[in-house]
């Protein structure tokens, strides 16, 4: 096995800082063999990648996906306006190149000669209709990160220009994620709701099949605009929610890729020969989201609760029975050493379950807080819900506990069906993207859009909305502290990005967002 968190290519697991890995995915872009020495042989046409999925999608719409897992498939179907680097820096995607007139006017140069998959042009055209639909279809789930958009108008058919009401210094990087995943128009009017299931992007493979709970097949685009780096002649991306029994599936060449290998089984994997490894941080952390809507009206409305649980978690202890102490401690909603991390927000609970008590105490519950718990129903799901709970169960609260599948506890969390909800956040590649979906009142992850502070709530449209770069990142500190005093989530562990292939699967990178990308990847014969 060539484990890849070793430099110049030696064996050995060693531990990846945030800088390191982004040091070496930048090493990666440059054609540095340090991640992969297989990667200096020729690239070949042909074969089809089998990638071990954890989780079935809930849509392979961008707009309408309703959970953050289903980007894993959405890459490969759609492609963005605007790309990024390993390391979260803007490319050319089907923007060609983009400019700001002014603060409020982004000017979009679009790709010439490119299709969707039912054969509709992409155009300017093309790029109103999707920003409509995000922002205005009743399904859409994305409308809150093109808030500031009041119009995009169609200079010509191949300039888009986004018009905006107030300034968004995040908007670039939005584009290079569900935002920017350009669907046909010609084919979301045609199939309506049915574009869930039979989507028309203008990515490398085009979708063929989801079978339910089993999995999506796709295949080689054969128009794609970018035909000279697309090697694979398709993928099956398994639904395999059982992570351990996705890993067998790679040992015996059923798979190729999985992404989400448990951390219990990196040292079992080191020095297999059939498998390569990676091993780096990324942005995405084990969390509890809160439910303090009127509509629920529960005891997470009191912000003392909601402080409570935050001091109950002994986050150290849950990183050693989950991540194996491969995590990094998550005290605000950004890693150590990335933009937006602040001291003073990050250093606001400690684990104190007396305060906790007292907290609970102080709120009116000295007899105990019963909060319904919200959890997936796979293994690693059952396992994060019962480190937490007992630790809740100690601090003086009482759970009622609600599971299902990735998607129906997707559903049901949106409808009210419990106070907290043991899940994960996947990161953007902009904190402040993060902040505004997270906190925001008018985001699809903020519940009942409830709105505990005005003055949060100011704080947070003005992280995009100050183009001053010194200016903006004071913003955004003073917005991490405000949330930490809010307590509007209990962040727990960073985890790790822990990614095994078979040998023959070359040109993969990995990037600091921990979704993998399978753009250039192709097999070795």
């Amino acid at each position: 096995m060539t484990d890849k968190t070793a430099p110049n290519g030696a064996r050995g697991f060693t531990r990846l800082t945030r800088r390191e890995m982004m040091a070496m995915t930048a090493a990666a872009a440059a054609g540095s063999a340090a991640l992969s020495p297989g990667w200096a042989q020729a690239q070949v046409k042909g074969g089809v990648l089998h990638f071990a999925h954890y989780a079935n999608p809930s849509s392979l719409d961008p707009a309408t996906s309703r959970t953050a897992t289903d980007s894993n498939v959405l890459w490969n179907i759609y492609d963005t306006l605007i790309r990024s680097t390993p390391d979260l820096q803007p490319l050319p995607g089907l923007a060609e190149s983009w400019e700001w007139e002014d603060e409020t006017t982004l000017v979009l140069n679009l790709r010439k000669g490119v299709k969707f998959h039912d054969g509709t042009d992409f155009d300017a055209e093309a790029v109103r209709s999707n920003v409509d639909f995000a922002k205005n279809d009743p399904r859409t789930r994305i409308s809150n990160l093109l808030e500031t958009v009041r119009e995009v108008e169609v200079r010509d058919p191949h300039t888009a220009v986004m018009l905006l009401n107030t300034p968004d210094a995040a908007l670039v990087m939005a584009l290079t994620e569900r935002v920017g995943m350009m669907a046909s128009p010609t084919a979301r009017a045609e199939r309506g709701e049915d574009h869930d299931r039979n989507p028309a992007g203008a990515g490398m493979f085009r979708a063929t099949a989801w079978n339910e709970a089993s999995n999506v097949e796709l295949e080689r685009f054969e128009d794609y605009w970018e035909s000279d780096k697309q090697y694979l002649d398709g993928m099956v991306i398994n639904i395999i929610t059982d992570t351990s029994t996705g890993v067998r599936s790679v040992l015996s060449g059923q798979n190729n890729f999985m992404h989400y290998v448990p951390t219990l089984q990196v040292n079992q994997l080191k020095g297999n020969p059939d498998l390569e490894m990676f091993v780096g941080t990324s942005l995405y952390f084990h969390k509890l989201y809160f439910n303090m809507s009127d509509q629920r009206n529960g005891p997470l409305k009191d912000v003392r609760v909601r402080q409570a649980i935050n001091y109950a978690v002994n986050k150290d202890a849950f990183n050693q029975v989950i991540c194996s102490g491969l995590g990094e401690i998550a005290n605000m909603c950004v890693p150590k050493d990335s933009p937006g991390y602040d001291e003073q927000a990050a250093s606001h609970y400690t684990y104190d379950p007396d305060k906790a008590k007292a907290l609970l105490a102080e709120a009116g519950y000295a007899d105990g807080c019963d909060i319904t718990f919200c959890f997936y129903a796979n293994p690693p799901g059952q396992q994060r819900m019962e480190v937490v709970s007992s630790m809740l169960e100690a601090a003086g609260f009482r759970m009622t506990f609600k599971s299902g599948s990735v998607p129906q506890m997707g559903k049901d969390w949106n409808d009210h069906a419990g106070d907290v909800f043991m899940s994960a956040w996947t990161g953007r590649p902009d904190v402040a993207l993060s902040m505004n979906l997270l906190y925001h009142k008018t985001s699809y992850y903020m519940k009942g859009k409830a709105e505990p502070s005005p003055e949060f709530t100011a704080l947070l449209e003005s992280t995009k909305s100050e183009i001053d770069p010194a200016k903006r990142e004071e913003n955004i500190r003073q917005a991490a502290r405000m949330e930490r005093e809010l307590a509007m989530e209990l962040p727990i562990v960073f985890q790790p990005q822990i990614v095994i292939h078979r040998p023959n699967v070359k040109g993969w990178e990995p990037n600091i967002l921990g979704k993998p990308k399978f753009n250039e990847v192709w097999i070795e014969s």
